[in-house]
Parts: C-alpha cells; sequence; structure tokens
C-alpha cells in the first residue's frame, strides 16, 4: 500500500486512564509509514512497552526473581510472594520455570475487581491458583497441571470478582489449611 499526504489514521489505539495514545498515519507527505505517539510522563511510556513486550511485539525475555518479592501471610501461614508487577511479568507468569522454591509463590494484583482468567501457557508444574478478593480467599483451583504434549493449556477462572490471584505450587493450599475465608495480608508492599 502507498501512503498519500493526508491520509486518515490507518489504526488508533488510546488508552484513555493512562492518558496514552498511538496512532499510525498514511504519510502526511512523508514517505512510508509514520507512527506518532503521545505520552504524559514517562510512566505511561513504560506502560506501553510493558504492553508491546507481552502482546509478543518485542523478544520477551526475564530471568527468574526479577519481579519484587514481598512477605505475606496467607491464613496460618507465612510465605514470599513474587509480584508480577508489570503487563509483561503477568503475561508471563512463571512460564518456563522448573518450579519455585519452598514458601515461594507468585502473586498478581490487579487495579479493579474482574473474573481474571489464568492460563498454564508454556508451564512445567502444576499449581493451585489462590482467588482473593480484597484480601480474603474467595476460592481455590487446586493442582491445575500443565499442558503434556500438544494438549492445549487449560484455562481457569475464579468463582466470582477478584483483584488478586496467587500462583503456588500444587498441594500448597490444601497443605496450609487455605481455602474461601482465609485472609492475605502483604506485609511489605513495594
Amino acid at each position: 500500500m502507498v501512503n498519500r499526504p493526508g491520509r486518515r489514521p490507518l489504526l488508533t489505539w488510546t488508552v484513555p486512564a493512562l492518558n496514552l495514545a498511538l496512532i499510525a498515519t498514511g504519510g502526511d507527505n512523508k514517505p512510508g509509514r509514520e507512527v506518532t505517539m503521545r505520552a504524559k510522563g514517562i510512566k505511561a511510556l513504560l506502560t506501553l512497552l510493558m504492553a508491546l513486550l507481552a502482546s509478543g511485539a518485542a523478544p520477551a525475555a526475564r530471568a527468574q526473581g526479577e519481579n519484587p518479592v514481598i512477605p505475606a501471610v496467607l491464613g496460618e501461614a507465612r510465605l514470599e510472594l513474587e509480584m508480577a508487577a508489570s503487563p509483561g511479568a503477568r503475561y508471563l507468569g512463571l512460564s518456563g520455570r522448573r518450579g519455585l522454591p519452598p514458601g515461594r509463590g507468585m502473586a498478581f494484583a490487579y487495579p479493579y475487581l474482574g473474573r481474571w482468567r489464568m492460563v498454564m501457557r508454556d508451564m512445567l508444574f502444576a499449581l493451585d491458583f489462590v482467588w482473593v478478593r480484597e484480601g480474603v480467599v474467595v476460592g481455590v483451583t487446586p493442582r491445575v497441571p500443565p499442558p503434556r504434549g500438544q494438549e492445549p493449556p487449560r484455562e481457569v477462572g475464579p468463582p466470582t470478582e477478584v483483584d488478586m490471584i496467587l500462583e503456588l505450587p500444587a498441594g500448597w493450599a490444601e497443605t496450609h489449611g487455605v481455602g474461601p475465608g482465609a485472609r492475605l495480608v502483604l506485609l511489605n508492599r513495594p
């Protein structure tokens, strides 16, 4: 496709909550495709870059341990939670890892309540999913196995809207008596 001067935008992507807009135009007296990006503040720009990383538009590389780790109490048990703090980290989760250190899990915090779903994409070990709403466990999906061979990855979801999801090694919730009604306390949020 040849770009002609004065063409309307081919694509407009806007994220009002971040005051961010990405507009791909067809020229405006310049040869080739021009991409114009307006963003307020470095935070919006970094958010866009992480979204591109999560979407597969850029190579995704993450070493284990790059996410902040905070101590927590779930029910009566103490553990450390690796916080999936960015869109890229939330997309990757524990994919590709061989396991978790003892007493460790991963937490996915969301800014509002929703029926967030999780996918066992590229997982190598089974997980317990603990669904949390405003600091209280509302459900547990135990012992979800990783995909085998060419099997599609399993997708799991909460019994109600949640604002945090914990991924723990399979059997952890049962071993520690964690079920609906248990409280989650984050001891030192980043």
